[in-house]
């Protein structure tokens, strides 16, 4: 539970940065917007104050050699155009040659900026782990989609080969920048999906395989996931939007994973009421189960009245710390 205090909105100057690439690479430009936004915000509940870079969707691609486009997000503070990147595998046989590039700036500017965060953040506020991105969604803006997705036919020993190495290279870059977050004395882990546990924790995802068959996704995702699950302690799956309910049964087959985090992506203010045969289909699995709900806190009664408290984890936010404080209170007497 969050709510602004006084109705503040996060400020930072940004005459200091010429343009927005040198300013989402620049670890003050970070730090400023942590501050500001820990500062003016109420955390209730087991919600914490949290420190995530995001300037692109799955970072990894970056540091991989993709090239960002339409790249116009600045960490939460002004409107952006759909981010992506340029695709620069040209051909099948280039699969191969995907690797991390240690000197790539945005490697470079990723770990000096979870340094200054997590060195800056003792006691303040918890550095996450950025969004890294799922291998095949990697692989999509590496190649771009409709070349991958042919290649998934014609080309399948080349496509299974890269996402089995670019599993590797995710484990590799989530271990180091762990290790940054560890030495700078922060217990446990986070990520952009603002849950914490005291041992190795992750969001899985594969938000560019709605298109696949279930087949296609048991032979291509499956493995990933399970490879993952097998070496983070505690692992979650995005379940991206209402297309991947054909998926769902192979998600929650998955022994090791802990819970499903749902999310509409049709419409980011739906109502999670909308889809409980898929959240009750999860906690019939014994799974935990994390609903967003930032802008529908006057709905979070009704999502209890039909679903199961044990496990259940809600992020919502209300327009004033009193609403939120209130919100708590009635909450106790629901759960009762």
């Amino acid at each position: 539970m969050t709510a602004p205090k006084n109705d503040r909105e996060i400020r930072v100057n940004l005459d200091k940065w010429q343009d927005i690439e040198s300013r989402v690479r620049d670890p003050e430009f970070h730090l400023a917007v942590v501050k500001q936004r820990v500062k003016n915000t109420f955390y209730g509940g087991a919600a914490f104050p949290l420190a995530c870079p995001h300037f692109m969707p799955a970072h990894m691609t970056a540091f991989l050699g993709g090239r960002p486009v339409n790249f116009k997000q600045a960490t939460g503070l002004e409107e952006h155009e759909v981010p992506g990147y340029e695709p620069v595998i040209n051909s099948p046989g280039d699969y191969q040659n995907i690797k991390l590039e240690r000197d790539n700036k945005w490697w470079q500017a990723m770990k000096s900026i979870i340094t200054v965060l997590s060195r800056e953040g003792q006691g303040r506020w918890l550095t996450a782990i950025p969004d890294l991105g799922g291998a095949f969604t990697q692989l999509a803006m590496l190649r771009g989609y409709q070349n991958l997705l042919l290649d998934t036919i014609e080309n399948r020993r080349e496509v299974t080969a890269a996402l089995q190495k670019l599993q590797k290279i995710w484990l590799e870059c989530y271990r180091e920048l762990n290790a940054i977050i560890s030495k700078n004395g922060q217990v446990g882990t986070t990520s952009w999906l603002p849950l914490w546990s005291p041992k190795k924790y992750a969001p899985l995802e594969a938000d560019a395989a709605i298109t696949l068959s279930p087949r296609d996704f048991e032979s291509l995702i499956l493995p990933e996931i399970r490879h993952l699950t097998g070496t983070i302690d505690h692992a979650v799956y995005h379940f991206d939007g209402r297309e991947q309910k054909k998926f769902l049964d192979l998600i929650l087959s998955v022994d090791q994973i802990l819970g499903v985090q749902w999310d509409p992506q049709i419409d980011f203010d739906e109502s999670p009421l909308n889809s409980l045969d898929i959240l009750k289909k999860v906690q019939q699995a014994n799974k935990k189960l994390i609903i967003p709900m930032w802008n529908r806190a006057w709905e979070v009664r009704e999502v209890l009245a039909n679903l199961k408290p044990e496990g259940l984890v809600i992020l919502t936010s209300t327009r004033t710390v009193a609403e939120a404080r209130s919100l708590l209170k009635q909450f106790q007497s629901w759960v009762s």
